[in-house]
């Protein structure tokens, strides 16, 4: 006589609650059959065999309806059916192993504003902002234009150095004794940078100034000159400058 199991056995055998075969017995997934003499829950062999590949298919994330459907096909349909769901779950692992890397690097110390993951988003945000606030300008018009030309991006590589260059003078005047000629070729350099991206006038320059002091998410790019005064010099030197010059 086949070898059968009590919904105890099997709970011992797979670790698979009592409640949760008795919601599989509701849902049509794995039914078990009624011992004659007593009317008790049994499974067959065949049975314990569906449940492991139930647990199998649960097991990588496989929906319970899908399961189901799944459970009719033989081993080599099976393998093509869940064709889609493997380059799904590779691209999760791609997407968890990107979050461990980014994570992994700020616990080494690498601030925020210096991550992969949070650039992405940071950008994705100042765009959204600066269609808010410019949206309506003929210098966002212009930016949108500059961001569709032919080398957009290796310009915007070779701007962001250059950038880097022209706070290493700014950040190198405001630790001393300096004169307005110097400032005024510092200024006249990062706006001439800055229009590179659109076409600011003096108003939008001294506001983006501004916003180096007062958006906080400007901080970790900024500590890294070790210069907590240097982005309230900045503003101070670019308002004055080019307020002069209107």
């Amino acid at each position: 006589m086949e070898r059968s199991y009590s919904i105890k056995e099997i709970s011992q055998i797979t670790g698979v609650t009592k409640r949760t075969l008795h919601y599989y017995d509701e849902i049509g997934l794995l039914i078990p059959f009624k011992d004659p003499d007593n009317q008790y829950r049994r499974y067959r062999q065949e049975d314990l065999i569906k449940l492991q590949t139930i647990l199998f298919l649960k097991g990588i994330g496989v929906d319970l309806k899908e399961v189901n459907k799944l459970l009719k096909k033989s081993n080599q349909e099976l393998r093509e059916a869940l064709e889609d769901h493997h380059q799904k779950l590779k691209d999760q692992i791609a997407g968890l192993q990107n979050l461990d890397d980014n994570l992994s690097e700020f616990m080494a110390g690498k601030p925020f504003s210096e991550l992969p993951l949070y650039k992405n988003h940071l950008q994705d945000q100042y765009q959204a902002e600066v269609k808010l606030k410019y949206g309506q300008t003929s210098a966002y018009r212009s930016y949108l234009e500059r961001q569709k030309s032919p080398g957009a991006s290796d310009k915007y590589e070779a701007a962001v150095d250059e950038m880097e260059e022209v706070f290493q003078r700014f950040n190198q005047l405001s630790k001393g004794n300096y004169q307005d000629l110097a400032v005024k070729e510092v200024v006249e350099d990062w706006k001439a940078i800055m229009n590179r991206f659109a076409d600011f006038d003096d108003e939008v320059l001294i506001g983006i100034a501004n916003t180096y002091v007062e958006d906080p998410r400007f901080s970790d790019y900024f500590d890294h000159f070790g210069n907590h005064q240097l982005t309230n010099f900045i503003a101070q030197v670019v308002e004055d400058h080019l307020q002069k010059a209107n």
